[in-house]
Parts: structure tokens; C-alpha cells; sequence
């Protein structure tokens, strides 16, 4: 995904979002490059102000307690 460096993050539309699970996540940086440097509707202004960001998905259990199945409706 990409970062300003005000901290906010844009979509492929240009849209901007704090949120960065609301932004388009890129497969590799070839197709960063064409976006931001290539796109002529969408693409920022000012490329050189934005950074590419990697994101780690984690899961983690809340808690270990739990029902056993067969008491499950």
C-alpha cells in the first residue's frame, strides 16, 4: 500500500483513507511504479511523497476458553 508521508494512505482511485485496510494492497513493486509514475487519471501529483508499506496479517485466539461442540445448538 501506499503512504504519504502526512501519514494517510491512497486507494487505485486516488481516494485518500486513514485506514489503511481500506487501500489497495499492490502484489509487488513493478506495479507500484506503473500506478504512481504511469497512471494518468489517478495517480498523485507528487509521487516522490509517498512510500511503499508492507502489511503482516496476525491471528491470535481472544481467549482458551470455549464450549464443547456438542453442546452447541
Amino acid at each position: 500500500m501506499l503512504q504519504h508521508k502526512e501519514g494517510y494512505f491512497i486507494d487505485i482511485a486516488g481516494n485518500m483513507s486513514t485506514d489503511f485496510m481500506r487501500v489497495t494492497r499492490w502484489h509487488n513493486i513493478e506495479e507500484i511504479n506503473d500506478y504512481l509514475y504511469r497512471s494518468k487519471h489517478y495517480a498523485p501529483t507528487d509521487p516522490e511523497n509517498y512510500r511503499a508499506r508492507k502489511v503482516k496479517a496476525t491471528y491470535e485466539l481472544e481467549d482458551e476458553t470455549y464450549e464443547h461442540l456438542s453442546k452447541i445448538d
